[in-house]
């Protein structure tokens, strides 16, 4: 009898991201919660061989809080290597020199101390002040590059980090288009279904967006409802003589094209 849980596989992982305002939280509290994202334990298909977690940006890293005397008690140890190369500092002085060291170190401990753990924590990105690199166009420019280069795999979560982050309709619009292809040629088909209908809703317009479509349907197994839609955009966009004379009848197979006619 087969079982009921799906096994996940790294084709299956999808990284999103999320940004977190430190003011006024107590340290220890957000530390917990960023783990937990980046190791991906908030996620129903968490397992602990594979990084499901997501990639979490926190901002105004010198307002987080620690409570009762920790800001004058708790001291950061570390060392060169070399004798007499052990240097400690309060907490205090930490907030204010090195405030997103405070945060990376909070997180750190509540992660594994593995090569898993290590790569989880990469995901996490710390800043004193409201501002980050980490904006929307940044996020796809930096998706695009990968993709020019090949590198599909690595261009999903600039993607979906810019679509995230807002962008301009222009460029929201190459956006859902380069992430559903992408996840297209990667074999995530489900996913390039999703996004690719978002895209649609969000631009019913975008005639590009219904072509990359109709490939994922058919990558899917929905033929029919591929072959739909390109006709459906032959006989809208076609401009040739001779598709012109079908277009009434090419739109009316384009609504159903096993229909049939009584003999």
């Amino acid at each position: 009898m087969a079982s009921g849980t799906p096994m996940v596989s790294a084709k299956d992982v999808r990284h999103d991201w999320y940004v977190v305002d430190a003011s006024n939280q107590v340290l220890g509290r957000l530390a917990t919660r960023i783990a937990t994202v980046l190791a991906g334990k908030h996620r129903a298909g968490y397992v602990p061989y594979l990084d499901t977690g997501d990639f979490v940006i926190v901002t105004n890293a010198e307002k987080v809080r620690l409570t009762g005397r920790k800001l004058d008690e708790k001291m950061y140890r570390r060392h060169s290597g070399f004798p007499g190369g052990l240097k400690e500092m309060r907490a205090r002085e930490m907030q204010a020199r090195h405030p997103e060291r405070l945060v990376e170190a909070a997180v750190r401990g509540m992660l594994g101390k593995s090569r898993m753990g290590r790569k989880q924590l990469k995901k996490l990105k710390v800043y004193k002040g409201a501002a980050h690199p980490h904006d929307a166009a940044v996020q796809y420019e930096a998706a695009c590059v990968h993709d020019f280069l090949g590198d599909e795999a690595a261009a999903v979560p600039y993607y979906v980090a810019a679509i995230a982050a807002g962008l301009p309709d222009e460029a929201l619009r190459g956006a859902y288009l380069g992430l559903g292809s992408t996840y297209r040629t990667l074999g995530r088909y489900a996913d390039a279904d999703a996004v690719l209908v978002a895209g649609r809703e969000r631009f019913p317009d975008a005639r590009e967006l219904a072509v990359f479509h109709a490939m994922v349907l058919h990558n899917l197994g929905r033929s029919k409802a591929a072959v739909e839609m390109l006709l459906t955009l032959l006989a809208q966009t076609s401009a040739d003589p001779g598709i012109a004379a079908y277009r009434r009848a090419i739109t009316a197979y384009a609504e159903d094209i096993d229909r049939r006619w009584p003999e």
